[in-house]
């Protein structure tokens, strides 16, 4: 009984810790859009200095799963090829981005950097998905609607999601609880 009780324990515990992650992977190519096996890939996490390191395959993919929110670098490397380093990625929690490299023949010694705010689209699934900070949470006002504001309100900040009220603002008073997203 005990050691059911643990299990439970700890899988209620490490659920949380899943979904605090994100994961990138994509796929490396010459410019003649060959495969580039074994080449070295890292993720270098700008705000805390955290590396992760990957390689890929034979068939030219990688994946770096497990990497933290935040922002971050990614250098690509191998032999015969010049380095590739893109910067200004940021990653929320529970992203799952796809980043594919093309590498240009050269030497290791030179590097084509790819630097701003890349935004970031996920072809792997069609999530979508939608992140909050706490100053965004504490700049919104109190009273939205006449009513004061609830947390499931903040789902009706999100691109596509509509519910109890019409486009207009007003209540639609035919539907309790509706929450539509996309016409879902």
């Amino acid at each position: 009984m005990r050691i059911l009780v643990l299990f439970i324990s700890l899988l209620v515990v490490a659920t949380p810790v899943v979904a605090q992650v994100a994961q990138g992977s994509g796929r490396i190519t010459d410019p003649s859009g060959a495969i580039v096996p074994s080449a070295n890939v890292e993720a270098r996490n700008i705000d805390t200095g955290v590396l992760r390191q990957a390689q890929s395959n034979t068939e030219g993919y990688y994946t770096i799963p497990s990497l933290r929110p935040g922002n971050y670098e990614i250098r690509v490397q191998r032999e015969g090829f010049k380095s590739v380093m893109r910067s200004g990625l940021r990653l929320l929690a529970d992203d799952k981005i796809r980043l594919d490299f093309v590498l240009e023949l050269g030497t290791l010694t030179e590097t084509v950097s790819v630097t701003g705010d890349v935004s970031l689209l996920s072809t792997e699934t069609s999530e979508l998905s939608k992140s909050m900070t706490s100053r965004e949470y504490n700049r919104l006002p109190l009273i939205q609607i006449g009513r004061m504001r609830q947390p499931a309100n903040f789902l009706f900040l999100t691109p596509g999601v509509h519910g109890n009220l019409d486009l207009n603002g007003n209540e639609n008073v035919s539907a309790t609880n509706q929450i539509q997203v996309h016409g879902s």
